[in-house]
């Protein structure tokens, strides 16, 4: 796995680029199969997410919650609008910290590396 790259477009977009030695389908599946996002969508040590929904369909709905296993925690929740299998997933995301976050649009795009 490289080191991402972050670089911002106007006042409003962040875009983070990062390559994995997998392929676009195993990375697509590890950003849409719950089982796998709970491997790797943590944060420090001892934080769990034991609430993982991710209905991959335009329509679809996420929730993610974390837990650090002292009654502390925050949750994520939103709406896929796009999904292309293995190659696009758009959606909207909104962190409750505990209070909503105004609404992000997220692009996410899975590409084999170029040649």
């Amino acid at each position: 796995m490289s080191k991402l790259t972050l670089k911002t477009e106007g006042d409003t977009h962040v875009v983070v680029t990062r390559h994995f030695v997998a392929t676009p389908e195993a990375v697509y599946r590890a950003h849409t199969e719950p089982v796998l996002i709970q491997k790797w969508l943590l944060g420090p040590e001892g934080w769990t997410m034991p609430v993982c929904i991710n209905e991959a369909r335009p329509g679809g709905k996420i929730r993610y919650e974390w837990s650090d296993g002292k009654g502390g925690g925050f949750y994520l929740t939103g709406e896929f609008i796009e999904t292309v299998p293995f190659s696009r997933l758009v959606h909207v995301e909104r962190m409750h910290l505990p209070d909503p976050t105004p609404d992000n649009h997220v692009e996410t795009n899975f590409a084999p590396p170029a040649r």
